[in-house]
């Protein structure tokens, strides 16, 4: 019984042997996992994060890339890795002058990063303020052109704003909404945003009013498109505790649209958006633009 005296000679453990079960996967293109983060991982979260890269330069720095609101960034960023828990920490990320720290501030997003390696699967996860956005970055995500900006603009410049100077926002909030303790309660709102300026930083933004419902500042983001121009809106509730604020992006051609023929449409370029409170009711947003100004 068993292999033939042969078979079991050829699968004994030699020193040549083990050499070839370490080379060989690698010489026939076959990808072999490491216990530690190597290369570059990509990834994005909505369309607020795009072409974000990680690339694991050395074991002790990252090149950390990404376009936020059509604006690209580039930090490079000290590291140390905890091999125990799989954990990447940024070592100087809470000094006032740290790069992607800045960034952050520059948004209104605490600094609050988890990052994590999962070496079982060779992937990256970086966990924002508690688990309001994860971002899952990958090596298959990677493109063959990815390639990292060449530098990062300033933090007072102004993202991508098409010769824009100005926009005013008409916001509706409905937090209508029914538990039982309060008897239902019924709120829906709108109201019309002083001259916004792109490019705000969320401490900079005036703060938005919407009757009763709902307030918070309103920072918006413009870039062109092929048809025109994209507005990415993000409004900074006070009534999303416990998720992302709202965002979303209109589309538009610089002009009024022409209402259909037939039925009710309004004119004005909008979006909309939807995001839980306490982790099940849903409070609806319409942002519509006014009026805008270009140079």
């Amino acid at each position: 019984p068993g292999f033939p005296a042969a078979t079991r000679s050829s699968m004994s453990m030699t020193p040549l042997n083990i050499l070839l079960l370490l080379t060989l996967p690698a010489a026939f293109g076959i990808p072999t996992l490491s216990n530690d983060p190597s290369g570059m991982y990509c990834g994005k979260y909505s369309f607020i994060i795009k072409d974000m890269v990680l690339n694991m330069t050395n074991a002790t720095s990252v090149d950390i890339s990404a376009t936020v609101f059509g604006t690209a960034f580039n930090c490079t960023e000290t590291i140390l890795y905890n091999e125990t828990n799989s954990t990447i920490e940024l070592v100087d990320f809470q000094k006032p002058d740290d790069c992607l720290g800045l960034i952050l501030d520059n948004y209104g997003v605490q600094r609050q990063l988890e990052i994590t390696y999962k070496p079982n699967i060779d992937e990256i996860n970086i966990n924002a303020e508690d688990g309001a956005a994860i971002i899952v970055l990958t090596h298959d995500d990677c493109s063959p052109v990815t390639s990292p900006p060449s530098k990062s603009p300033a933090l007072s410049e102004s993202v991508s704003d098409a010769s824009l100077r100005w926009v005013k926002f008409l916001v509706t909030v409905n937090d209508t909404w029914y538990p039982e303790e309060m008897e239902g309660k019924t709120c829906m709102e709108t109201a019309v945003t002083a001259p916004l300026v792109p490019g705000t930083s969320r401490q900079s933004a005036p703060h938005v009013k919407v009757g009763g419902c709902d307030s918070g500042p309103l920072v918006f983001n413009v870039s062109r498109t092929p048809k025109g121009y994209r507005a990415d809106v993000v409004f900074f509730s006070s009534v999303i505790e416990d998720a992302s604020p709202p965002a979303c992006s209109i589309e538009w051609n610089g002009k009024y649209t022409p209402p259909a023929s037939t039925g009710e449409s309004s004119p004005l370029p909008s979006c909309f958006a939807m995001d839980s409170r306490e982790g099940y009711h849903m409070t609806n947003y319409w942002f519509h633009l006014l009026e805008w100004a270009f140079e």
